[in-house]
């Protein structure tokens, strides 16, 4: 990766606070290889390493667009495929996996040797599970759950959800801190 008002070479980057939601990421692949390398985040960390993705979300699914094309596999939930070593934190993969062919996938990221994961949670998994991620439902993304453990070791509230109103956490601060027992 190359700083594009430097020039220089790039060895690490931040992706923080983006949530991706009610998305979903299409294959216009035909044939019998639906290797897409696709994830909710970033397709491919290209050789860059030290990367670190935190406070993310990913909440949709990956699907083919009608017609001939195929079924997606060897996706990653957040990171289509690690090249390099990339730390992932405080994030949500919620991915509706009923349009997909999961073979070569993983719930993370492919290539999951050079990710590590702290504070990550998921709703379904695809593909393979690495050690670490813990499952959530639906019900407890939408009851504030997912928002309150998300904020955990954190210094300020990232996440934000407005209970009874929005389905999932968001980055946006006017929907309200989530407390659970008096605790932020």
């Amino acid at each position: 990766m190359t700083d594009p008002e430097t020039g220089e070479s790039v060895n690490n980057y931040l992706i923080a606070n983006v949530s991706v939601t009610e998305s979903y990421i299409k294959s216009t692949q035909t044939g019998s290889n639906g290797n897409a390398t696709a994830g909710g985040i970033v397709a491919q960390t290209d050789n860059v390493d030290g990367g670190v993705i935190d406070n993310c979300a990913f909440i949709g699914s990956f699907r083919p667009v009608e017609g001939d094309y195929i079924l997606f596999n060897s996706c990653g939930g957040l990171v289509g495929w690690a090249d390099k070593k990339v730390t992932i934190s405080n994030c949500l993969i919620a991915i509706d996996v009923s349009q997909m062919d999961q073979t070569s996938c993983n719930t993370i990221s492919r290539n999951p040797g050079n990710v590590s994961i702290s504070n990550v949670y998921y709703t379904n998994a695809m593909g393979e599970l690495p050690a670490g991620l813990i499952q959530l439902t639906d019900a407890q993304i939408a009851s504030g759950e997912a928002c309150f453990l998300l904020n955990q070791g954190q210094d300020a509230p990232v996440w934000f959800q407005k209970i009874g109103t929005d389905m999932e956490p968001s980055h946006n601060p006017e929907r309200g801190v989530v407390y659970m027992n008096g605790r932020q």
